[in-house]
């Protein structure tokens, strides 16, 4: 194996080399890191000690947690990453750029030290951070000059920043996917060096980097070590396996403090750019959250912001202490917003919960808010119609659901055609969910044809705006929708089903998934793969504690081991379906 001194002597052989970089080469400049800054967020949100543990360490990417923010909350936070001054790391590259040696510059980060550090070297680059600038990128062009390709978006332009965070797991645009493209297959450098990141976007990057297929650019990774001072620690990148996004890659990885890394760098081109520079700063960002937290107003936006936080890691039962204490919050303010929203996102809870007598409730108290209450001239719904009609929107989209759930399908479809003629106004993509959703009440109407028509029709929108989650649940229904005429087609629908709710980490989805597939394996007489996947959908089930659908999967297995006279296999499942009755908690063995 080439050493890693042999490996950075060869890059003085290259006339061009391309960088990668995540936020961990920010943390020098003072600027947090995504789990430090997350955590204190927290600390603002919720006062109990153990319910902030559970969200630190529930794997909840930090996309998904900043969409649990409120935007005036998000835009305010963000704001910190305006300031901040470059540190040796990016010293370093933008030398390295004024050398004519780096010319392409990808970044994860929305801060803007590779510019301030550019700009201290007086070197003329473009930057490129939305899908407009990508798609104006003439990269055949532009090889001459230096490009800063921040791929998630710039607190420069912080529509462009909420944009990148909205659409977690939605993928690459096509835009976007040429400029990746270009660094990692088609660009004018050989080697690829990534410093700071942590290999955790796995809605973009990381699903993209595996992907691709030949012809990719050579790979150095500078994975982070605070205490370890030495090159010794050398894997070749197709020995980690599925461990990083980069194993198919030809390259290497060192696991090394990285201001080591970059002081050695550094003085293979010491000659030229001069001595070693050991830059720090120490930007007091904590302080910036702490003033937020003590001007966040009281009214239950932090209530509502914990709730949505636990409902998405599938603990219910935080989720719906933390809404009550909004909706109690806010009927004392008597902010009839807020009040809608607490309706609105408790009723969401009851539905996923099968408690539909309350979910009814709650949306049509969300509904009552917006439609009967005055807002008063200084409130945002007052001056924003825009805003109002959405909400009312929401509001019947999640009546329809309601309806839909509780086989009221006619009710379902006229309550979905008033949320969806608001959409439709609004231009919004909530529209291919309607459709989705109108879809599976016309198969159940026994519409099959309407049902095909709406459902193809979301999932070709789904897949024009690039989102994953929709493109998943339109693959999960059109397994029943093919089961009976066309029962491969379903299994591959399942599959896809499976592979899109996996990379999004929906776990509840994934089971539901496997139950879908199993009826279909059943209709084909496959009792193996029906077993197979009820035996999924009942360990995935245990995991995320959705005591309801782990019920379901477990009757599910009774039924087939019946059917199949399978005796041991019945007194089992009978066994366990007592366990879970009595005390509505289980653990998967």
């Amino acid at each position: 194996m080439i050493s890693m001194f042999d490996w950075l002597q060869s890059l003085k052989d290259d006339d061009e080399i391309a960088i990668f970089a995540g936020a961990g080469i920010s943390k020098d400049s003072g600027l947090p890191l995504a789990n430090e800054l997350k955590r204190l967020i927290l600390s603002k949100l919720m006062a109990e000690k153990e319910d902030i543990e559970e969200i630190t360490h529930s794997g909840m990417p930090f996309e998904y947690f900043t969409q649990c923010l409120p935007i005036e909350i998000s835009e305010k936070i963000f704001k910190i990453f305006k300031y901040g001054e470059p540190n040796t790391n990016h010293l370093l590259i933008a030398k390295l750029a004024k050398l004519g040696i780096v010319k392409n510059i990808l970044t994860t980060n929305f801060d803007l030290l590779f510019e301030k550090a550019l700009k201290g070297e007086k070197l003329d680059f473009s930057t490129y951070y939305t899908d407009n600038d990508f798609a104006g990128v003439d990269l055949e062009n532009s090889r001459s000059g230096i490009n800063l390709f921040k791929i998630h978006g710039s607190i420069e332009n912080y529509e462009s920043l909420k944009h990148s965070l909205n659409k977690v797991g939605k993928g690459f645009t096509p835009n976007e996917k040429n400029i990746m493209d270009y660094l990692f297959l088609n660009g004018s450098h050989d080697k690829v060096i990534v410093l700071g990141y942590s290999c955790s976007d796995k809605f973009d990057i990381n699903p993209y980097l595996q992907s691709l297929a030949n012809n990719k650019k050579r790979i150095l990774i500078v994975q982070h070590d605070e205490v370890y001072n030495s090159f010794d620690r050398i894997d070749e990148l197709i020995d980690l396996g599925v461990n990083t996004p980069f194993y198919s890659f030809d390259g290497i990885r060192t696991i090394c403090n990285t201001r080591t890394f970059i002081e050695y760098f550094w003085n293979i081109y010491e000659k030229e750019i001069g001595c070693f520079i050991d830059r720090k700063s120490t930007l007091k960002w904590e302080i910036y959250i702490n003033s937020w937290g003590k001007n966040i107003r009281n009214c239950g936006i932090r209530e509502i912001v914990a709730g949505e936080l636990f409902n998405s890691i599938s603990s219910f039962d935080k989720a719906k202490k933390y809404y009550l204490k909004s909706l109690a919050i806010a009927t004392r303010c008597k902010d009839p917003y807020l009040i809608y929203h607490g309706h609105l996102s408790f009723g969401k809870l009851s539905h996923q919960l099968q408690e539909y007598d309350d979910a009814f409730f709650h949306f049509n108290k969300a509904l009552e808010a917006i439609d009967n209450h005055d807002f008063g001239s200084n409130h945002v719904l007052a001056k924003n119609e825009f805003a109002k009609a959405y909400c009312k929107a929401n509001c019947y989209s999640c009546i329809g659901q309601a309806y839909a759930a509780v086989e009221n399908y006619k009710e379902a479809v006229r309550n979905y055609n008033l949320g969806l003629n608001i959409y439709k106004l609004l231009g919004d993509d909530q529209e291919a969910r309607v459709y989705m959703e109108l879809g599976m009440c016309y198969e159940e109407l026994g519409n099959i044809d309407n049902a095909f028509k709406y459902m193809s029709k979301s999932l070709e929108m789904k897949k024009i705006i690039g989102d994953l989650i929709g493109i998943a649940n339109c693959y999960s229904n059109l397994i029943k929708l093919y089961r009976v005429n066309d029962p491969l087609k379903s299994i591959q629908c399942g599959k896809k089903a499976i592979e899109y709710f996996e990379k999004i980490g929906k776990k509840s989805e994934i089971g539901m998934s496997y139950v879908n597939l199993s009826i279909t394996y059943n209709h084909l007489n496959q009792v193996e793969d029906e077993l197979k996947c009820l035996k999924k959908a009942e360990e995935i089930f245990s995991q995320c504690g959705h005591s309801s659908h782990l019920t379901t999967s477990l009757k599910y297995i009774l039924a087939f081991a019946s059917r199949e006279n399978d005796h041991g296999l019945k007194k089992e499942y009978e066994e366990k379906i007592k366990v879970i009755s009595s005390s509505n908690s289980y653990s998967f063995d």
